[in-house]
């Protein structure tokens, strides 16, 4: 009887999460070295979404977040303006298959150059944490 018990409830549990949105979360990462800071993942809450803001800081340079959002959290919006620091970012949301919120893709190379670029400035901490705190 016990046994059955523990299978019943551990295919209860199962079932119970089985219908939860899991996302990417990312604090701050570029399309250069992927998330450099704070990755893992999360669950949406029932009829949430997963989310990605893409700050950009003129032609060169971008900084993404990720996470989960609650359901009835703005969603889709491009051209955004900071107020504060007057970057520019994209907000998109998706819900259809776990893990959907992808960082964004590595940009084409600039066409007088033949390698990729190699952005690694020391500074980028500094410009993620801002861009976190104006994201939120």
């Amino acid at each position: 009887m016990g046994q059955t018990l523990l299978l019943a409830g551990t295919f209860l549990l199962c079932c119970a999460t089985g219908g939860a949105l899991r996302c990417r979360v990312c604090e701050v990462g570029n399309p250069y070295e992927g998330c450099v800071w704070g990755q893992g993942t999360c669950t949406a809450p029932p009829g949430g979404v997963c989310w990605s803001h893409v700050a950009t800081f003129g032609p060169l340079f971008s900084l993404s977040t990720l996470g989960c959002n609650p359901p009835g959290a703005p969603c889709d919006a491009a051209r955004l303006r900071d107020p504060f620091f007057g970057f520019s970012y994209n907000r998109t949301c998706c819900n259809g298959t776990d893990l959907c919120n992808a960082p964004p893709a590595l940009p084409a190379r600039w066409p007088w150059s033949c390698a990729p670029p190699s952005l690694r400035a020391p500074h980028a901490g500094l410009l993620g944490a801002l861009a976190l705190c104006a994201l939120h």
